[in-house]
């Protein structure tokens, strides 16, 4: 049995502020990273190596996570090169379908199902 390490302070405070604004967990190969908008509205990102805990935690607190890490790389990596950037903050999601945007953004909800109907597992959709 492999013994489930703590969680770091801003690992707590990150999945909570994740949960509290529609942020979300993203797993790939060797890392985790969550995304929560920060006190200005921005987004900001926090990157964990400890990931079956984060993943853990995340899912306990209704966030969206977004396990990719069973993909091979070819559909890994052209997921995250041409799927659009998922929209979290009030400025993203205002970029939704704004053609002047030079960014494309997409609703949280697009991308994670993307993600999963090409074989990533998600959590809490």
């Amino acid at each position: 049995m492999v013994e489930e390490t703590k969680l770091l302070e801003c690992e707590q405070e990150a999945i909570k502020k994740a949960a509290e604004t529609g942020g979300y967990c993203l797993i790939g190969k060797r890392s985790t990273v969550i995304y929560y908008v920060n006190e200005t509205g921005g987004e900001t990102r926090l990157a964990c190596h400890n990931m079956d805990s984060v993943k853990k935690a995340c899912i306990e607190a209704g966030i969206i996570v977004i396990d990719a890490s069973p993909l091979d790389y070819d559909t890994l990596s052209r997921l995250l090169i041409k799927t659009p950037i998922p929209a979290i903050t009030k400025y993203d999601l205002e970029k939704v379908n704004d053609e002047s945007c030079p960014v494309n953004f997409a609703p949280l909800i697009y991308i994670a199902n993307l993600f999963q109907a090409n074989g990533a597992d998600v959590y809490n959709l």
